[in-house]
């Protein structure tokens, strides 16, 4: 299970040479520790696992939808959508723990966190890494081998049960963190308008390229277009589809540095009609042409 999904993330260089070490793996999540430079793959392959990684020593550099980032250890990264990704590289003395774990098992986790930060997770989504402080990061990492331990001890009859506890604690650590670097701002929206607003950002970052269109997501949380736009504009100051718009634009832009794709295929991929519809498009959320776009680029 996890070897295809690693085979696209970790380097055969870097796990020959000892680079990227397995600490623990079951069915629902496997522990990685990773140091030194080149174990990420360049351009990392799409899946549906949750992976973050908590950084403890060096730098990670990246392309992030068209924008060049650079972060420090102490941090912890949310690889949130990996084809939003590109030209990943990690520094010599880089070091760090690598957390890839099933989405059901995630979701389940995550669920109360979700209830109530739908404002935080929007604004988290677009840069998802935090710089952490020494005390913080230590924390986390105590957490990561109480974990991996509860990971091995296969004969514990509430493993799953200590594995989510201990999961759910990393999280909530990490998003009091969060909550810190972006405040939430204070809503009368009911928690559970809150909850389906995340429904919605988690849906339109993994469907953007297939749907394009409002009603479809509407229809997928059970609330007219009309509604799910106001309540989204309150909470957000935008409509459903200029999220929408947004977040198709920036996938455009990752795909656009990509040289191997033509502007056709990108239009194809990205689920347009043809090329004119999607420089139209283009156009229209970036203010230049897909070509201006490519010309231009810097990196």
């Amino acid at each position: 299970m996890w070897n295809d999904i690693l085979s696209g993330w970790i380097t055969e260089e870097s796990i020959a040479k000892g680079q990227a070490k397995e600490i623990a793996s079951n069915d629902r999540m496997i522990i990685l520790e990773l140091s030194g430079k080149g174990v990420f793959k360049r351009n990392i392959q799409e899946n549906q696992n949750a992976i973050s990684l908590l950084m403890t020593g060096g730098n990670l550099s990246f392309i992030k939808e068209g924008m060049y980032n650079m972060v420090l250890a102490p941090a912890f990264v949310d690889f949130i959508l990996a084809r939003y990704w590109d030209n990943i590289e990690t520094s010599d003395d880089f070091r760090g723990y690598l957390v890839v774990v099933d989405q059901v098992f995630f979701q389940q986790v995550i669920e109360e966190i979700r209830f109530h930060l739908s404002d935080t997770i929007y604004k988290y989504v677009q840069n998802p890494f935090v710089q952490l402080e020494v005390t913080e990061v230590e924390r986390m990492e105590r957490l990561i081998f109480f974990l991996s331990d509860t990971i091995e001890r296969q004969e514990h009859v509430f493993r799953g049960e200590i594995m989510r506890t201990i999961l759910q604690t990393l999280q909530f650590d990490l998003w009091n963190i969060i909550v810190r670097v972006y405040p939430s701002k204070t809503t009368e929206e009911t928690p559970l308008w809150n909850n389906l607003a995340g429904d919605f950002l988690h849906l339109v970052r993994t469907f953007c390229r297939e749907h394009h269109e409002v009603r479809w997501y509407a229809e997928r949380l059970c609330v007219s277009p009309d509604l799910l736009s106001a309540k989204l504009r309150k909470l957000y100051g935008k409509s459903t589809s200029r999220l929408i718009d947004e977040t198709l634009a920036a996938d455009a832009k990752t795909c656009l540095l990509n040289e191997k794709y033509s502007i056709q295929d990108v239009a194809d991929m990205l689920g347009f009609s043809d090329q004119a519809a999607f420089g139209k498009f283009f156009k229209r959320c970036s203010g230049i042409s897909p070509s201006a776009f490519r010309k231009g680029k810097t990196f």
